[in-house]
């Protein structure tokens, strides 16, 4: 998966996590479109920050 579009992915997530109060597991089922293979990178970076670091969500 592209840099760009793991990073897209993860910082929704990951904003849809504090604003749902949903697990990323959850979240990532209703996008029907990624592979399996994808959904798993993202879970993967949004587990040790990686790359989604270069973003940062406050609840506020």
């Amino acid at each position: 998966m592209p840099s760009w579009k793991k990073i897209i992915f993860v910082n929704a997530i990951k904003a849809r996590m504090i604003q749902e109060n949903r697990t990323a597991e959850d979240i990532i089922t209703e996008y029907t479109k990624l592979t399996e293979t994808e959904k798993i990178e993202i879970l993967a970076n949004l587990s040790y920050g990686g790359e989604s670091s270069l973003f940062f969500i406050e609840k506020g």
